[in-house]
Order: structure tokens, then sequence, then C-alpha cells
């Protein structure tokens, strides 16, 4: 039945990473603390996002080489069956686990949803999440990214790992034995401690570029900054307003590479910005500044 209530229980690996100056070993006792900090801090999250959702984290083993701490996230959560019925995977869950290990090693104000979308997916690249995950996914990380979550835990995780100076970054994945993607230096540890409370903030506002691989659902061919829709691996569909000026110019001289279409790969720039409401950092408008690729035919000069 639709309404039935169901219990799902859903196991994730996930390895903490502390990267070690060569030839260095860590102190084990601010290790132990650490650790002790980030599943506070996760808990805690995890409960933020949802109160129903029951978290437990269980440390596997560690390696002294490079020291990584592996772990098992294990959630309990108790939902509408309708949602991801059929499926024994649970991908959001699998996904929120990897979200919210992140969102504790990282600087509340540094982070989007978006972004974490990014760290998330790349080193899971064949996550399949439904239309319906993908948004309940992004509200959940939208939950946890809230300056104020687990400010306290978080600050004990790197008041621990800045004790001792053989540690030099720390990160988390789910790759066993695999570098993370996405660590945080050394040297980004006090900016995260001096963080200022959230009432603290004079910055409202913000703007940010990154180069994404995206594919094309639907363009615009008219040269004007109008809003075209992109599909980025791992996130929602979302709109971006074209302002490649010369992108735009080459449309109307037949100048691409390619036939623009629906399904067609691209590497673009984009520049967001983002507000800061309600204790969060709120993307308000997604522009995409340059094309890379497809490439542009260019008149040959005449000799």
């Amino acid at each position: 039945m639709i309404d039935q209530l169901e219990l799902r229980r859903v196991n994730t690996p996930i390895s903490l990473y502390f990267g070690l100056a060569e030839g260095r070993t860590a102190d084990l006792e601010v290790v132990a603390e650490a650790a002790i900090a980030w599943v506070a801090a996760l808990r805690e999250l995890a409960f933020v996002v949802d109160p129903s959702v029951q978290l437990v984290v269980e440390i596997v083993d560690g390696d002294r080489g490079s020291l990584w701490l592996n772990t098992v996230l294990t959630f309990f959560e108790r939902k509408l069956e309708k949602i991801e019925r059929g499926s024994s995977k649970y991908p959001r869950l699998h996904a929120l686990a990897r979200a919210l290990a992140l969102i504790v090693i990282t600087t509340p104000i540094a982070m989007t949803v978006e972004s974490i979308w990014s760290s998330v997916t790349s080193d899971n690249p064949g996550v399949e999440l439904s239309p319906e995950e993908r948004e309940l996914l992004a509200r959940d990380i939208a939950r946890a990214l809230q300056p104020n979550v687990a400010k306290s835990q978080r600050r004990q995780f790197f008041q621990a790992v800045e004790k001792d100076s053989q540690i030099t970054e720390v990160g988390v994945s789910s790759v066993p034995d695999t570098r993370p993607a996405f660590v945080v230096p050394r040297g980004i540890y006090q900016k995260y401690l001096l963080t200022p409370e959230v009432d603290e903030i004079e910055e409202k506002s913000r703007k940010w570029s990154e180069t994404w691989e995206v594919t094309l659902v639907s363009p615009v061919l008219e040269n004007a900054e109008r809003s075209w829709r992109f599909r980025r691996e791992g996130m929602p569909e979302f709109g971006a307003v074209m302002k490649d000026r010369e992108f735009l110019a080459a449309i109307e001289r037949a100048e691409v590479h390619e036939e623009l279409r629906q399904g067609i790969k691209m590497t673009v720039t984009l520049t967001f910005k983002d507000k800061f409401e309600n204790g969060v950092w709120v993307t308000k408008e997604r522009s995409v500044v340059e094309v890379i690729k497809p490439q542009l035919h260019r008149a040959r000069l005449p000799l």
C-alpha cells in the first residue's frame, strides 16, 4: 500500500582520511579526538536533515600509512513507501551519507548545494537518482549546510586536527584507499576556526565561477541573453542565462562546430551569484560566461 511505512537500513562505507607529512606518523590520541567530533557532527547533521533518521557510525579499522579510518555509516529511515519503491539500494541515502561526511570537514561559508553535489558525485559517477530523489537530496544538503548546524562539533574536529602538525590535510572518501577528490589543507583549518557566527556575517552576497561538463537540455537559438536549460551528472536540471556574446554571435552566423540540439555535451564556465538567507547560501543567478565546447568555426584570414 502506498501509505504503508517501512524501515529502511542502508550501510555506506566512508573513509575519514588524514594526510600525513612524508615519513611521519600521526598522534593517535589526536586522531581519536577528531574522529569522535566527526561522528558527533554527523549525527547532529543527520538529525537536522530529518529527525526521523537514525545514524549509527561504526569504525571498522585504520591504516597507519597515510592514516585512514574506515567506517560504516548506517542510516535507519522510516518514510512513505512510494518514494524509492522497488529500490533495494536507496541511492539517495547513500549519497546523503557521503554529503554529510563531506560537510563536516568543509567551511560552511565556502560550500553550496551545487559544490557539494559536485564533490559527492565525483568519486561515484554512476550514481543514479530519480527526479524525486534528487529533489529530496538537494533539500537535505541545503538543511545540512546551514552554518550553525553542528558548528561546535565541527570546530572540535578542526581544533583536534590542529594539534598535530604532522597532519597536513583531511578528507573523506567512499572509495577505499583512494585519496579523496576534495581535501582540506592544513592552512585552511585556522580559517574555519575563525569563521564568525551567522549574526556576525556582514557579507550577504557573493559571486563565484566553475567550469562544468554539462548536457544541453534546451537552447535558445537567437543572439540574446536568454536562459538555457542544462543537466549535469548527479544534479537536478538547471537553468543558466547564456552570456557568452561571442558564442551567441557565432550561432547567428552558423559558426558553431555542432548542430545545437537537445542532448549534446558541452563544457561551459558558469558564474553563480548567491545570497545569504535564513542561515544558508542560496544561489539566485547562474550565467554561462564562456562556452569552451563546442568550439567555434574561425574564419580563415586571407593570405
